[in-house]
């Protein structure tokens, strides 16, 4: 039963953000509403603008909060170290929150989170003897990357369907043909651990 009085001990921020992410995350962003949310917490849709102030309040409200999964970074420690640190977390909260990823896609993120996960960040570049427009060119280089490849190992969860009709398209080609196992893997977190050692050991700014 839906409750409808001013006083709900269950209804917070939190709450609201944690029942958000299961519906984004089990049935994908467009199911998600205000109407679905005030159902999966059984209250009145009004009572959640308590909290939030639409839906697109609520998207950065719940990208903002998953940072928090990020791990501490030691401004002291090598610096390629700590980037692996945070951007395998980074790519490991996308594949589990798929909603995360696409909002990030579309939305600048500048909530209080993000900020006290990216300061840290940049300290520790800064810190490696990277000038601070290197430090930056670097940061948006390593997060664009693990988007991307984060949006596309979500694109290939099940592969069944497309690794059969990838084995007939390429025939007739000699090199498609050989390497298509590999093709067929490059969605991993093998390949996504590859894909950004390339690019921390290409790095020649320190």
């Amino acid at each position: 039963m839906v409750q409808r009085g001013k006083t709900l001990p269950h209804l917070n921020r939190d709450s609201i953000i944690d029942a958000a992410l299961e519906i984004a995350d089990t049935d994908g962003l467009d199911a998600l509403s205000m109407r679905r949310l005030a159902a999966r917490l059984q209250c009145n849709p009004m009572s959640l603008y308590e909290y939030v102030a639409n839906k697109q309040d609520l998207l950065d409200l719940m990208a903002d909060q998953a940072m928090e999964a990020l791990p501490d970074l030691d401004a002291s420690g090598d610096w390629r170290e700590q980037m692996r640190r945070f951007f395998n977390a980074f790519h490991e909260l996308f594949v589990a929150h798929p909603a995360i990823a696409h909002v990030m896609v579309t939305r600048p993120l500048v909530g209080p989170v993000t900020l006290k996960r990216a300061e840290p960040a940049l300290t520790v570049l800064v810190g490696a003897g990277m000038s601070d427009a290197d430090a930056v060119a670097l940061f948006i280089a390593l997060a664009s990357y693990t988007i991307g490849a984060s949006l596309y190992a979500l694109a290939r969860h099940d592969t069944t369907e497309r690794d059969t009709r990838l084995g007939e398209l390429v025939a007739g080609h000699p090199t498609l043909t050989r390497v298509a196992p590999h093709l067929q893997a490059a969605a991993g977190s093998e390949q996504f651990a590859y894909g950004l050692e390339q690019l921390l050991g290409g790095s020649t700014r320190a």
